[in-house]
């Protein structure tokens, strides 16, 4: 039974156009009966058998009972429905409706960036300024004018020919564990060269900012650019630094670990790996003080001995830091991937999706942000019919993004309706959670229609999937299945009578199995009190999904004013599909359109000006943010509740500061234009835009959001005033 619909449906289309829909009966069978003849019957006969005419008028009949049915069981167009529905409406009623879903449309705004919102990722620009200013890692001193200034050769080297030169013939030891070594300089620019303008040129070689004017006079320009050589892109010139290998001082080493595995070194750059990754910054300080501890041992060797063995610098030179990684965190195959994303801020195009989900939990584990946010991004452009469930799945697992399964719930809100008819299978193969939370949500874009039928399909393939496993089992343990097929028995007049009277009885018990899977989904995830297909409701009543009294929707049910009551009696607000809101548009329109002025003189504008002044808002000064915070979250004094003792366990506890801040920026948030329009909004829900706004904030500071239900419900200082 629950086969057959769904083979019908989607060759559907095919049968209409093939067979015709148009005239009398005749016309619609005709071209049936000459393929059918001429499909059945041998090319050379000039008659026909009776047999054979009877079997090509049964066949027919059936097509065109499966035509009308077809016609019958297709649904009509969710606009052109919902538009007959409202046309009878009065103007004041549609004016509170689309109040209504404006007010929707608004907070739809501020749910999505709230969803989009994530922790800040340093850049590779950022990362390397930080590298610059603190020297970590620094094989090489510039000396100008008596300063001292720690860089990284691998790092100019790949910016600028002048210093790729430069540091051409340097020494062949390990600069880094002896200090470095000292290179005079001195560049003919207009005016001279001084440790200002060196410190700005470096800044612009190591992350491409400009923070001296002087720097930016073309005169300047030229003249370094005569020396120096212009630099390419950041990335490009890293991309090709680590393509090369030129200068790389460390080495990513993954033993055999079966036998057949070759072992493989990867050159790159340890100054790269510590400003880009917390661990590999840890590493690498702790290699490069046990190297400074091991050439001091060796000095303080040779000179006991007097110094004439002979021992020299070259003789004292220490190998690239070898790190050994295990495979168990990060296989071979990914460390290309990873090492590219390190240098550019980019992953390759081509790797699959298992393999983008791999990356993003390695660059958890090893502190790479870069890489997590690098993954992040490519598994939300990937997302179609084929990756939603994998991604889904995934990212709703402990180990997965929370802003990947933000992402990934949006799509398939917004694609629900095309999912339920160009790709089925895969609202079959959603889980329950993931099925229920789409549909939940006020700005699924579907009609209740489509619902109701993804609803039934999913039920059905979980059927399926049950009994398939009940056979799978009795087959390994060689007992029955459980269930037949058989749908009569015996001969004889009586027959008939028994094969309807199984058949009634299977059906019955499909139908219950099916409400059984399918539980309390039909009640929390089906508006029905919405439903405007009629065709829709009579399967479901004879299904038993719903009782036999559920009726249509009615006027009441769309009007806040009205009453209109879900299941639990109360009024749930219209889903936000897009389709009835320009239908709701388009009738208003037509109806202004059609009234002259002396009939119905023009209304005030309902609609906000393009640009609100926001409501004055006084940002709370450190000490009072500090001591609001304190009492929020510190559990001391003020009677707030701990969020330290609220929170997960895998979280880290909030100093009062950044709680602080956190408050701030709700304020600020609030204050914005966004949510000032939308409050201002007749039917504005600013429980649910504040409850936005805290969302937002939290998924910023990289909190979960449990933290945003700790929050006030609303900050005293801000209020929607016209």
């Amino acid at each position: 039974m629950g086969a057959a619909p769904s083979a019908l449906t989607d060759s559907s289309s095919a049968s209409l156009g093939q067979f015709g829909c148009h005239g009398n009966s005749s016309e619609k069978s005709q071209p049936l009966s000459t393929g059918s003849a001429n499909s059945f019957a041998p090319s050379g006969h000039s008659r026909q058998s009776s047999s054979s005419s009877s079997a090509t008028a049964r066949l027919q009949q059936t097509l065109k009972r499966r035509v009308a049915w077809l016609r019958r069981r297709s649904s009509p167009d969710p606009a052109k429905q919902f538009r007959a529905f409202i046309a009878d409406w009065s103007s004041a009623d549609l004016r509170v409706l689309l109040d209504e879903f404006e007010a929707l449309h608004a907070l739809k705004d501020a749910h999505l960036g709230a969803a989009a919102a994530r922790p800040q990722c340093s850049s590779l620009c950022q990362d390397l300024g930080c590298l610059l200013r603190t020297g970590l890692g620094s094989d090489t001193r510039l000396i100008l004018g008596g300063v001292a200034f720690p860089v990284h050769r691998a790092v100019l080297a790949a910016r600028s020919n002048f210093f790729a030169r430069l540091f051409a013939n340097g020494e062949d030891y390990d600069s880094a564990a002896t200090g470095g070594a000292d290179y005079p300089l001195d560049l003919c620019v207009p005016g001279g060269l001084d440790p200002e303008l060196l410190r700005a040129l470096l800044a612009y070689l190591y992350c491409g900012e400009v923070s001296l004017a002087r720097l930016s006079a073309p005169a300047t320009v030229a003249a370094l650019c005569h020396e120096l050589g212009a630099p390419g892109r950041l990335s490009d010139d890293l991309a090709q630094l680590l393509d090369t290998g030129h200068l790389a001082d460390c080495v990513l080493i993954f033993e055999e670990a079966e036998p057949r595995a070759r072992r493989i070194e990867l050159p790159c750059h340890r100054a790269l790996l510590a400003c880009r990754s917390p661990f590999f910054a840890g590493v690498v300080e702790k290699r490069l003080a046990a190297a400074r501890r091991h050439r001091r041992r060796r000095l303080v060797r040779c000179a006991v001995h007097g110094g004439g063995d002979g021992v020299g610098d070259a003789q004292l030179a220490e190998p690239p830091l070898a790190l050994v990684l295990d495979e168990a965190v990060l296989p071979r195959r990914l460390a290309p991937a990873m090492l590219t994303c390190l240098y550019t801020d980019r992953l390759p195009d081509c790797l699959a999706l298992r393999d983008l989900m791999d990356l993003h939990e390695i660059g958890r584990f090893l502190e790479l942000p870069c890489l997590t946010r690098a993954s992040e991004d490519l598994l939300v452009e990937s997302l179609c019919p084929d990756t939603l469930v994998p991604v889904l799945d995934w990212s709703g697992a402990g180990t997965g993004s929370a802003w990947v399964h933000r992402q990934a719930r949006l799509f398939l809100c917004e694609e629900f309706a095309a999912l339920a008819v160009q790709a089925p299978r895969v609202l079959t193969q959603l889980s329950r959670r993931e099925l229920l939370a789409a549909l939940r949500s006020d700005f699924l874009q579907a009609a209740e229609s489509d619902v109701l039928s993804a609803l039934i399909a999913w039920g059905e393939a979980q059927v399926a999937a049950r009994a398939a496993e009940i056979v799978a089992e009795s087959q390994q343990t060689g007992a029955p299945a459980g269930f037949s097929r058989k749908t009569g028995g015996g001969g004889g007049l009586s027959s008939g009578r028994q094969k309807r009277a199984a058949g009634s009885a299977a059906a019955a018990a499909a139908s219950e199995e099916l409400s059984s899977v399918l539980g309390d989904l039909v009640s929390q995830g089906l508006r029905l009190e919405h439903l405007l297909c009629p065709d829709s409701l009579q399967e479901a009543v004879r299904r038993k999904l719903l009782p036999k009294d559920a009726g249509l929707s009615r006027p009441a049910a769309w009007l806040h004013a009205g009453g209109g009551g879900g299941s639990d009696g109360g009024y749930r607000h219209p889903r936000l599909f897009a389709p009835h809101l320009e239908e709701i548009r388009s009738v208003l329109s037509d109806r202004t359109r059609d009234l002259t002025l002396a009939q119905c003189p023009p209304e005030p504008p309902r609609r906000l000006p393009a640009s609100p002044q926001p409501a004055a808002v006084a940002p709370p000064d450190a000490a009072s943010a500090a001591a609001a915070a304190a009492g929020l979250w510190g559990g001391h004094g003020g009677g707030g509740p701990d969020l330290v003792a609220t929170l997960p366990p895998g979280c880290s506890p909030i100093d009062p500061a950044t709680a602080a801040s956190l408050l701030r920026r709700v304020q600020e948030l609030l204050s914005g234009s966004l949510f000032v329009r939308a409050g201002l909004l007749p039917a504005a829900d600013r429980a649910a835009l504040h409850r936005q706004a805290q969302l937002w904030a939290v998924r910023e500071f990289g909190l979960p959001d449990s933290a945003a239900a700790l929050l006030p419900g609303r900050l005293p200082d801000v209020a929607f005033h016209a």
